[in-house]
């Protein structure tokens, strides 16, 4: 009887020990996420972010949009600025012999399943953890049959540039490239 009381509270303890893992959780940073479903295409957004009916953004505008990488493949993005904020926009692709046959598309699954919103979700769990990724804007999925294709935007993190960005301003010096690799070590 007496270790049986000793025991009790247990998951109370377990609790309060997993709930400091789970800081710091910013409720700023978890706002919460709108769905729009119009037809066979489903968008998640951050109001905080952005407004409701963004699905335009989610189309390479013709100006006003900056490249931020090179090539045909997975790197493609666009950095645009949005209602005063500078955010990517990505569209999924694949890379390797498969892209040159089937260059975005994924076997159909359900929206929250799909590449976009696994990563916006992704985003916003280590965001809550007080880790230095982008803030997840929106995301979306376009049902086509069997297929679908997915975008993503996310804002950018004032003061940085990415890899590419990087190599064309200069060579990396071996100090460099070890932060890198010790970063996404970390990751």
């Amino acid at each position: 009887q007496a270790f049986v009381q000793s025991q009790r509270g247990s998951s109370q303890t377990t609790f309060q020990a997993l709930q400091a893992q789970w800081r710091p959780l910013s409720p700023n940073l978890l706002s919460p996420v709108t769905e729009t479903r119009n037809g066979s295409t489903t968008i998640w957004h951050d109001p905080q972010w952005l407004p409701e009916g963004i699905n335009k953004l989610f189309e390479v505008p013709a100006s006003g949009a900056t490249a931020l990488a090179t090539g045909s493949g997975r790197g493609q993005a666009q950095r645009l600025n949005v209602q005063g904020h500078e955010v990517v926009l990505r569209h999924y692709r694949r890379g390797g012999l498969v892209a040159r046959l089937n260059p975005d598309r994924y076997r159909r699954t359900v929206a929250s399943s799909s590449r976009a919103m696994q990563e916006f979700s992704l985003l916003r769990a280590m965001r809550a953890r007080g880790l230095p990724v982008p803030a997840p804007v929106a995301s979306r999925q376009v049902v086509q049959g069997h297929h679908y294709t997915a975008d993503i935007i996310v804002a950018m993190i004032p003061g940085t540039r990415n890899v590419v960005q990087r190599l064309l301003e200069n060579t990396l010096s071996a100090q460099e490239w070890r932060a890198i690799g010790q970063a996404i070590r970390e990751l």
